[in-house]
């Protein structure tokens, strides 16, 4: 006796039904690649024409003489943003950050906070709801414990006068 032996077709359907997926795939990217605009969005916060002062940063301490450091301040109605870059920057313990401050007659507020890459880059863009009318006359930059502190607990490792 000769056992049962079951021949294996090809499923007829398989390939047209793989077609008609990448098919309606492609129609479906098509559609989406139409659909993207080159023009910037209506609500741009802030434009070039809302650029403030731009600084460099000095290094405070000699540990951070090879730092570079750039910070942009943008402003616009009622609304305030610090942009910093930096390149070169220690790396830091766990749970510490680099916190930047805005001064204005030595009241520091603080403004972002950030960890650096293994590269030493970091960065922060910070946003500020602003009622009246502030001057800032420094920015700093402090190496602190922990992020979100009030005050500065660390010291000055980057300043300048804006």
């Amino acid at each position: 006796m000769v056992p049962f032996k079951s021949e294996k077709r090809p499923n007829r359907f398989l390939l047209p039904s793989a077609a008609a997926l990448l098919f309606a795939s492609l129609l479906g990217n098509g559609y989406f690649f139409t659909q993207i605009s080159d023009k910037p969005p209506k609500d741009v916060a802030f434009s070039s024409e809302d650029l403030k002062k731009q600084v460099a940063l000095a290094p405070v301490d000699e540990q951070m003489n090879n730092v570079t450091a750039m910070a942009s301040l943008m402003k616009n109605d009622s609304k305030e943003m610090v942009i910093l870059q930096a390149e070169q920057l220690k790396q830091l313990k766990d749970g510490e950050v680099y916190q930047i401050w805005l001064i204005e007659n030595e009241n520091p507020v603080a403004a972002g906070s950030f960890v650096p890459d293994s590269s030493g880059h970091g960065a922060v863009m910070y946003e500020m709801n602003l009622e009246g009318e502030l001057n800032w006359d420094t920015i700093a930059i402090t190496i602190e414990p922990k992020a979100g502190n009030k005050a500065p607990e660390g010291a000055v490792v980057l300043a300048s006068q804006l």
